[in-house]
């Protein structure tokens, strides 16, 4: 047996060698070892070292590679289906501007939507529209609602004391959703207010955790 073909087999941390007569032979080596060193015969036969490892007379001390070198590189798999369709959807309502509120509930924007899960977001832009002669010196308390979320009642002072004074809103909710007209409504009590900018979203989603 030639050492260049088979001299030895690795297998688990193992060398396992052939010796005169047909037996085995197992040389333990570490994980970490490079190589190992077998005692081999002129004709290709490999023997076992004796207890103080050293070789037989007749034999060389050769030494044979753990790991072998890296196989061909395997042909490219075959490529897989086409995943599905992403569930997510997002509608926008129109941007409103300059929208007056002068009551309860008025509608700044809104957007149709079928029935499914969304997550909804808004934001508002709302000034004090108000005079300092109105009443309780034209003050504007306000406040804006999506499905599913209202703002606190924000204190706004009129024009000619901190001139169009206003307040950024931000609105966030999840609603289960039947279907149909979904609207962001502003309320003012006392005085008017008025809208400078508001912009309402409306994202499906597969599920809401």
């Amino acid at each position: 047996m030639e050492i260049t073909r088979s001299a030895a087999l690795v297998a688990g941390g193992v060398v396992l060698g052939l010796v005169a007569g047909g037996a085995a032979t197992a040389v333990a080596v570490t994980s970490s070892a490079k190589t190992v060193k077998v005692c081999v015969t002129k004709s290709g036969v490999v023997r076992a070292a004796n207890a103080k490892g050293t070789c037989p007379k007749a034999t060389k001390k050769r030494a044979v590679g753990v790991r072998g070198r890296p196989g061909a590189r395997g042909p490219a798999g075959a490529r897989g289906p086409a995943g599905s369709a992403a569930s997510v959807r997002a509608w926008s309502a129109p941007v409103a501007s300059n929208v007056p509120i002068d009551g309860y509930d008025v509608t700044v924007t809104g957007v149709s939507l079928p029935a499914g899960q969304y997550v909804l977001s808004a934001s508002v832009d709302i000034a004090n529209a108000g005079l300092p002669s109105g009443y309780m010196g034209g003050i504007s308390v306000v406040s804006c609602v999506i499905p599913g979320y209202e703002t606190s009642s924000f204190y706004l002072d009129p024009d000619g004391t901190y001139i169009n004074q206003d307040e950024s809103l931000s609105l966030d909710s999840t609603v289960d959703h039947p279907g149909g007209q979904l609207t962001l409504r502003c309320s003012r009590v006392w005085n008017s207010a008025r809208v400078k900018k508001a912009t309402f979203t409306a994202t499906r989603v597969g599920a809401l955790g």
